[in-house]
């Protein structure tokens, strides 16, 4: 089985900014998330056989309750990091313009200026999951990743 998992949650993402590459650590709320998490794998009916995360601090901090609590070691894979905003990370939603949002939203192929469009994403996102599958086909595997790689997945 292969279960997507999201992070814990940071002041920013409490803040409601746009956090792509920004690597701010967990917050109190987040790290009793991820400890919850992990209290869960650990006395559940699945135990994964491999944790796999984003290399972001707010994932790795995730992913490493979860592979200490059920005793597997963490494997950084840079494919399940968050989509990159580029000058969009760490603003406001709010803040974003409106016709940027709906620009962004209705195509695929846009991207922020230095950021990474959904189409990019999807096709990093989808080469994850093929290298995955295999395995999760035969044990369970868990993959701590943000928001848009899950919904790409």
């Amino acid at each position: 089985m292969l279960v997507l998992v999201r992070h814990g949650r940071t002041e920013a993402n409490a803040s409601g900014l746009l956090l792509g590459h920004a690597d701010p650590r967990l917050d109190d709320e987040g790290r009793r998330q991820a400890a919850a998490l992990a209290a869960a794998f650990a006395d559940g009916p699945a135990r994964p056989a491999r944790v796999v995360s984003s290399p972001l601090r707010r994932t790795m901090a995730t992913a490493e309750a979860i592979g200490a609590a059920v005793g597997v070691e963490v494997e950084p894979d840079r494919a399940w990091i968050e989509l990159d905003y580029g000058e969009l990370d760490g603003t406001p939603l709010a803040q974003v313009p409106a016709a940027t949002w709906a620009t962004w939203r209705a195509d695929p192929t846009f991207a922020p200026p230095g950021g990474e469009s959904l189409a990019a994403l999807r096709v990093r996102v989808e080469a994850a999951l093929a290298g995955l599958l295999a395995d999760a086909a035969e044990r369970d595997v868990i993959v701590v990743s943000h928001v848009s790689p899950i919904k790409a997945a």
